[in-house]
């Protein structure tokens, strides 16, 4: 989803082992993806960092490790997705994965700050909607 390139990478004296740094990385599919303002607890200090992620069950273990406090987490957009003509980044409030009654399909529900509704697949009837869980939920 995220791309990295070669001739992006950074070098740095600030890295540790197994790390990179990048200086952009290319969107390779167009699909929502998700980012999250955290606080990082490392050695007694807490430090605000970024995450960008691809799907909501990143977002929701992002939630769950004990050392990382997730303070917002962002829904990133296409236009097929928020029903506009560009790509949007809303503040979430929640994230509830649904079945479509009769069927294997699974749906993500993103309520979010703007008051707004959103769904991972378009065009079916979000009546016959079945909330199995939430994902995520803002503290």
């Amino acid at each position: 989803m995220f791309q990295t390139l070669d001739h992006a990478k950074i070098c740095s004296p600030f890295v540790e082992n197994g790390e990179s740094i990048w200086a952009y990385c290319e969107l390779s599919i167009h699909a929502e993806w998700f980012f999250a303002e955290c606080i990082v607890q490392e050695n007694g200090l807490n430090i605000a960092t970024s995450y960008f992620l691809s799907n909501p069950i990143q977002l929701m273990n992002l939630v769950e490790n004990q050392g990382i406090e997730v303070q917002k987490a962002y829904l990133v957009s296409p236009p097929f997705i928020n029903e506009s003509q560009s790509w949007e980044m809303n503040q979430l409030l929640e994230i509830s994965r649904a079945e479509i009654n009769d069927s294997d399909l699974q749906v993500d529900i993103y309520k979010l700050k703007n008051g707004k509704q959103l769904y991972s697949v378009d065009n079916f009837n979000y009546e016959k909607l079945k909330v199995s869980r939430v994902l995520f939920k803002s503290t």
